[in-house]
């Protein structure tokens, strides 16, 4: 088969045919190369990029240039530290005014608390002067009722031991009023046999001169155990006026224990509602 002749296009087209020669498989560094028929490339391959070459710059103009781009670099790293540094300054602020916030919080808190210790403290002592003024109230009027009582009592015991007494006094003065009379019947029945008995010897006069004294010693007798009546009177008065102080000196004793049971039932209350 005769080889096709080697087209003479120029620099562009030796370019063309080397990178299409690279593109396929079979091609080879051989030095016999194969080229591709004319027909077959439908247009002219020309390069896409090119390069200028730029003329020499001054060295000022150099130097202008880069110290512009070294000023609008830093400024642009000058703002971004201005806003990150007025940010940490925001921050701050931001935490003072918490901080600030945070003390006076603290501080109407303890005040609040304060204030609340205060009027705990104030109720507790009003509570207690209320207590003690209730306590002292029930105390006097207890006493009070005691004494009225008490009275009451000894008027009654006093009225009991007169009634006896004058009982006592009334039934010895009637067994007296019976007694002298009949030993005055008696008498004058012996004044009659006496009359009777003038010419009677002298054992029937001596016989009538021992009856009226033997009645005489009856009512001493009986003077002697009304005093001795009336002793007993006395003692036995005086002893329900002792069993009756005994029986207030119990009464108050009582008075006194619910008193102290209510004092301290009222102090667990008030530590229990402190708590």
């Amino acid at each position: 088969m005769p080889k096709t002749p080697k087209p003479s296009k120029g620099r562009d087209d030796d370019e063309g045919t080397n990178t299409s020669d690279s593109d396929f498989p079979g091609s080879s560094s051989a030095p016999h190369s194969y080229n591709i028929p004319q027909w077959l490339i439908p247009e002219k391959q020309t390069a896409k990029y090119f390069s200028v070459a730029l003329p020499a710059v001054p060295i000022q103009v150099e130097q202008a240039i880069r110290s512009r781009l070294k000023k609008q670099y830093s400024q642009s790293e000058y703002k971004e530290s201005t806003k990150v540094i007025h940010h940490i300054s925001q921050l701050q602020h931001d935490e003072k005014q918490a901080n600030h916030k945070v003390k006076m919080a603290k501080e109407k808190l303890a005040t609040a608390v304060a204030a609340k210790n205060d009027g705990i403290e104030q109720l507790r002592k009003t509570s207690e002067g209320d207590t003690l003024k209730a306590l002292e109230n029930l105390e006097k009027s207890m006493r009070k009722d005691q004494e009225k009582e008490y009275r009451q009592a000894k008027e009654k015991i006093k009225a009991q031991v007169r009634a006896e007494y004058d009982q006592k006094f009334e039934e010895e003065r009637d067994k007296k009023r019976k007694r002298d009379q009949e030993a005055q019947q008696k008498q004058e029945e012996e004044e009659k046999r006496a009359k009777q008995q003038q010419f009677d010897d002298a054992e029937s006069e001596e016989e009538g001169e021992e009856r009226p004294t033997e009645g005489m010693s009856k009512i001493a007798e009986l003077e002697k155990k009304r005093v001795e009546l009336q002793d007993k009177m006395e003692k036995l008065s005086e002893k329900k006026s002792e069993m009756f102080w005994l029986l207030k000196t119990v009464i108050m004793q009582e008075n006194k224990q619910k008193i102290e049971h209510l004092k301290k039932q009222k102090k667990a209350e008030e530590s229990k509602n402190s708590v």
